[in-house]
């Protein structure tokens, strides 16, 4: 087979040499193609925007305090809302006599966990509190429930042996409030449902916090203190890397993005120019990441280009997390518009590969619910962003799926 399959990286991106090694590997393996039928289209050595260090623009750590042993409560509860069980999942493996509580209960005592889940059962908060974080009884009576049946507190309770251990009590009134609230961090922005106050203001959510431990344990020792020792420091440090990690992809794909809406005719041209040079051969492959997908699809869209008495010579379209459908809807495409009277279509076949992981990668089918041969696919390479965004050539599944599109 003569084809040739050539690559368009994406956001972020000016030494490619380490993804084209493993889509050669893939396509070597899978496809059964040689080293020399891939080619990299680097159009950001060539005409894309100067590297970014957004290091200088993020606002310093907190210097407050001294180190670790500092609490940070927006880190806390950025990790509670994510997993409202955590700290009752740390109780349940800390060694008792650290607690000072331990496994002694009599047999004539119920256990700490028949205590503290009777204990929640009956909890009833007063209109005031709820009113104070913007909670309905309904939520906050759903959460208890759910909680008081949840084996996780069971093996914390059991464990520490003491329902009016203070760590125990701040650990299950944190994860009762972290259960209500947390189905108001994805409201959608349409909703009329309003969001709870808590989720916004630290004080009203400490006092809901204060509220529960009062009525679960009004003699409950020193609250939280070991607690906080071990989860904030914990919750701290993932939330100083979460946004480092996270803004750097992030910067990425908007400077880019920002630079392709302002001078993209230059990428999509230097894309067009490699096409006509190297894409011979049949079938031809045009495989965009990221945003080498935006400019692969707004490219193949242009009737100018693929109308012309010279039309590029493309078989087959692959896109892997890539955000054409979002820039599309944004109307934010050269050639492919949702206003546009006469809707011009995507270019066909074109193979989608998505990462439900993988935050920058949207899907086309539903978008472009008109257009034939547009396809949607999933892999998944088992790990989380940022580096799911770069983890499609790793995965045998995206190099089958092309093959499989290629038989077609």
């Amino acid at each position: 087979m003569t084809g040739k399959l050539l690559f368009v990286h994406g956001t972020g991106v000016r030494d490619v040499s380490a993804s084209v090694r493993n889509i050669k590997d893939g396509v070597e393996k899978v496809l059964g193609w040689g080293a020399e039928q891939v080619h990299a289209v680097e159009w950001g050595k060539a005409v894309g925007p100067q590297p970014l260090d957004i290091g200088p623009a993020l606002p310093p750590e907190d210097t407050r305090g001294e180190g670790l042993e500092d609490e940070d409560p927006a880190a806390l509860w950025d990790l509670l809302l994510a997993d409202p069980y955590a700290e009752l999942r740390i109780l349940a493996e800390v060694p008792a006599p650290a607690m000072g509580g331990g496994d002694d209960l009599g047999l004539e005592e119920d256990l700490a966990s028949v205590v503290l889940s009777a204990r929640l059962k009956d909890l009833t908060l007063d209109d005031e509190t709820l009113a104070t974080a913007g909670l309905s009884r309904a939520a906050v009576n759903e959460a208890r429930d759910e909680l008081a049946e949840a084996n996780m507190l069971a093996q914390a309770a059991d464990r520490i042996g003491d329902p009016d251990d203070g760590d125990l009590v701040t650990a299950t009134a944190d994860a009762l409030v972290a259960i209500a609230l947390a189905p108001g961090v994805d409201l959608p922005a349409e909703s009329e449902e309003p969001e709870p106050r808590a989720l916004y203001d630290g004080a009203a959510r400490e006092a809901l916090v204060q509220a529960i431990e009062q009525q679960l344990s009004p003699t409950m020792g020193l609250g939280g203190a070991l607690m906080r020792r071990i989860v904030g420091p914990i919750a701290t440090r993932m939330a100083m890397r979460k946004r480092v990690t996270y803004m750097k992809p992030l910067s990425d794909f908007i400077r880019d993005v920002a630079f392709y809406i302002q001078r993209g005719e230059q990428v999509r041209g230097y894309l067009a120019s490699e096409l006509r040079q190297h894409g011979t051969g049949e079938p031809v492959v045009l495989l965009g990441h990221s945003l080498g997908g935006i400019a692969a699809v707004d490219l193949l869209a242009d009737p100018t280009v693929m109308s012309g008495p010279d039309p590029l010579n493309v078989d087959l379209l692959v896109t892997v997390g890539s955000q054409a459908p979002y820039l599309y809807l944004l109307d934010a495409l050269s050639s492919l518009s949702p206003r546009s009277p006469n809707r011009v279509q995507p270019f066909s076949p074109w193979l989608n590969i998505y990462n439900r992981e993988d935050l920058l990668s949207f899907c086309a089918e539903g978008v472009f619910v008109n257009a034939a041969g547009v396809h949607d696919e999933p892999v998944d390479a088992d790990v989380p962003f940022p580096m799911s965004h770069s983890a499609y050539w790793t995965v045998d599944r995206t190099y089958e799926l092309i093959r499989e599109q290629l038989r077609r």
